[in-house]
This record gives structure tokens, sequence and C-alpha cells, in this order.
């Protein structure tokens, strides 16, 4: 294993390896990520929900209350996706802004 010499341009006044320095400040909560993984859990039920509403309602032979279930469905796949769009975006910022703090070009 091979140590870092002190003194390096990259060494904060208290010695510490300031590269690291950024990542404390982005890193994602466990709250938020939680709360991200939870209502995509959420959509995702209600999707499953609504498509076995769906296949329910046309093999009773309900036309119209299939087509709305299905429906339903396609509106909670795009919320889902919404969400994934909105939790990779943020985690691209943080990505920048990391390699921004730590003088990376």
């Amino acid at each position: 294993m091979t140590t870092r010499k002190k003194g390096r341009k990259d060494d904060g006044p208290d010695g510490d390896d300031q590269r690291l320095h950024g990542m404390r400040e982005t890193d994602t909560s466990v709250d938020e990520i939680l709360e991200s993984d939870k209502k995509i859990a959420d959509f995702t039920a209600r999707m499953l929900n609504a498509e076995e509403d769906a296949t329910l309602a046309m093999d009773q032979g309900r036309i119209n209350q299939a087509s709305l279930r299905m429906t339903i469905a396609k509106h909670f796949q795009s919320k889902i996706d919404t969400e994934l769009r909105i939790v990779y975006a943020e985690k691209t910022v943080n990505s920048k802004k990391f390699v921004k703090d730590i003088g990376v070009t």
C-alpha cells in the first residue's frame, strides 16, 4: 500500500486531502434516496394493480373499464419515468458539482 506525501498542492490547511472534501458536501442523504425509492415503489405497485384490474375487466368483457385501467397504468408508468429522470438529473448535477469542487476539468 502506498501512502500520500504530505504537503501536496491539494492538501488543505489541516493536511486533509481536499479532493475528498467535495464528496462530503454532495453526498445524497439516505432519507432522500429512500424517499425517491418509496415513490417509485408506490407508483409501480399502483401501475401493477391498474394493469391487473384491466386484465380482469377484459376477461369479464368490460372493455371501457379495461381501457380506463390501462390509461391509469400508463399514467403511473409516466410518473415512474419522470421520477427516475429527476433522480438522474439531481445525481448529474451533484456529480458536476463534485468534479468542479475537486478541480478536475
